[in-house]
């Protein structure tokens, strides 16, 4: 994973320890929406509650994979080096690192029929 001026990232709380949405966050999520709507991202970004449910190695990526047709969708780590040239669209970055790293990538655990296809929509191969 990237680092800050050197450093780890800090840890990600475990998602039982992560307090629940409140009125106090109103005024963040009202600034987000407002600095989205000015650039035109408000159908593109939305916003995350960072946690974590179990250790992601520094060497390991989240990647999630989809089954349209059992409408499933299945997050897991793997290692970075291991993604190969498999076709992957980021999906969510951590903020507090300068390099915006990805955090998590949605990656292709699929091969569209055609280039027109979607990445997303297609035969997917189970991993």
């Amino acid at each position: 994973m990237s680092r800050i001026g050197g450093l780890p990232l800090p840890a990600l709380p475990d998602i039982d320890d992560v307090p629940p949405l409140t009125e106090a966050d109103r005024p963040c999520f009202d600034d987000l929406r407002a600095v989205l709507a000015e650039h035109g991202m408000l159908g593109r970004f939305g916003i995350a509650l960072l946690h974590e449910h179990f250790e992601v190695a520094d060497d390991e990526i989240l990647v999630e994979t989809i089954d349209v047709a059992t409408r499933t969708l299945v997050s897991r780590p793997e290692k970075i080096a291991d993604l190969g040239a498999c076709a992957s669209v980021e999906t969510s970055w951590r903020l507090d690192d300068p390099d915006t790293a990805p955090m998590a990538r949605c990656t292709t655990a699929c091969r569209p029929a055609t280039f027109t296809e979607s990445r997303h929509k297609s035969v997917h191969v189970n991993r």
